[in-house]
């Protein structure tokens, strides 16, 4: 039997599809994200600690810290879509933003997860020369 290239692109992106499809049909979207979670940002590991704030909006307010007290976040989580967004400042709430950090947030069992890209804001936010790149992976495990 012979299976020519095209067949076996298909065959291997509808058991990909039909996995994705199962597994998101087990993940949750929490409804409250707030506590410490454990948080890794390109190679930095630390804790991101939220807050989320009672609101009767879509997308609620949050704030924190991430890797350290120095670094203070807010910006916002629609629990109905599971996605969260927010700027990590230079120092405290009104300090110049220095990343952007865009994710999804899901449960699986009894474990919530977090997963997304960052970018740098400006040179405070990490190396941003011509070559150097803008958008980088983060996690975080609560």
């Amino acid at each position: 039997m012979v299976i020519n290239n095209s067949k076996l692109v298909t065959y291997f992106a509808l058991v990909l599809l039909s996995l994705f499809w199962i597994n998101s049909s087990f993940a949750a979207n929490p409804p409250d994200i707030t506590g410490t979670w454990s948080a890794v940002g390109n190679q930095t590991t630390g804790n991101l600690i939220i807050t989320q704030e009672a609101s009767t909006a879509k997308c609620k307010p949050i704030h924190g810290t991430i890797f350290g007290s120095n670094y203070a976040i807010e910006g916002y989580y629609c629990p109905s879509l599971g996605q969260v967004s927010f700027i990590r400042h230079s120092t405290f709430v009104g300090g110049s933003p220095i990343q952007f950090y865009r994710g999804v947030v899901a449960t699986t069992g009894t474990t919530k997860r977090m997963a997304g890209t960052f970018f740098i804001w400006n040179s405070d936010g990490g190396t941003v020369g011509p070559t150097d790149p803008v958008e980088f992976p983060f996690s975080a495990t609560k």
